[in-house]
């Protein structure tokens, strides 16, 4: 994956296990250092990867409305 494509970057910061339940998109969890900093989200696919977890998709609309969407909905003419 080209380095530009991501648009913010986390990973974690100790040798201890961390437990995260949810995250926000910009926040860095207690445990973490982000690793490159959030960008602004344009309309269109995003793919999320967690702890080498089966990824989440979502698309983000024009009106910046965020979806979760199927691997089959990511359209690739719309990744970002």
């Amino acid at each position: 994956m080209d380095t530009r494509d991501i648009v913010w970057s986390i990973s974690i910061d100790t040798l201890e296990p961390v437990g995260v339940r949810s995250l926000t998109f910009g926040k860095v969890p207690a445990g973490y250092i982000e690793g490159a900093p959030a960008r602004q989200l344009e309309p269109g696919c995003y793919k999320v990867g967690y702890a080498a977890k089966e990824a989440t998709y979502f698309q983000v609309n024009a009106n910046g409305h965020i979806e979760e969407i199927s691997p089959q909905e990511a359209r690739p003419d719309l990744w970002r």
